[in-house]
């Protein structure tokens, strides 16, 4: 499990001021697991950016540097399947972090749960599927939490993975495959 909150969307010109991550070993998503950091920033964090995230320059102050995100990253991330939600979004980031081509993919397998989702809602013909990570929670019956901090939306996506696992797959054992093909 991954998420970023970032200072923006665009990974050219903005940057990840923190990392959530946890790891899911189906059914089971271990707390003991859990990662939380604070990035370095060599930008002043934007008004706009502090209000959505609540992160502020003296948060960061104590945050790990570039080459350390990169070395954690590297290190927590290989070898495993990545989940996150709107995972285009760490995708992209993760690219630019690695300075990486926009041809080439990343050596990872992703699984999306916004897509898990969007690939459930099209059957039941919804046109306009409001397909925020607080909302779908709330659709499948699961308490909320706070909102734009990487490790609440880390443990919440977690959350939401299981639940949607299960409905996919209902009595069947997940496999792997399936799941991908429906995060494309």
């Amino acid at each position: 499990m991954l998420d970023f909150e970032t200072s923006g969307l665009n990974p050219r010109q903005d940057e990840i001021l923190s990392v959530g991550m946890i790891n899911i070993h189906y059914p089971v998503m271990s707390l003991a697991t859990a990662q939380h950091y604070y990035v370095e920033s060599e930008h002043c964090i934007e008004a706009e950016t502090a209000v959505v995230n609540h992160i502020v320059p003296e948060t960061l102050l104590g945050g790990i540097s570039r080459h350390e995100l990169i070395e954690c990253l590297v290190e927590s991330l290989s070898g495993k399947v990545v989940i996150a939600h709107g995972a285009e979004i760490e995708k992209q980031f993760l690219r630019q972090l690695l300075s990486l081509e926009d041809s080439l993919p990343l050596p990872l397998i992703f699984l999306d749960t916004m897509r898990l989702e969007r690939s459930l809602i099209k059957y039941r013909g919804i046109m306009y599927p409001d397909l925020r990570l607080a909302h779908i929670r709330e659709q499948k019956g699961l308490p909320p939490y706070l909102a734009h901090n990487a490790f609440a939306d880390v443990v919440a996506t977690g959350e939401l993975f299981l639940a949607l696992v299960e409905e996919i797959c209902e009595d069947q054992t997940p496999c792997l495959g399936p799941l991908v093909l429906r995060s494309l």
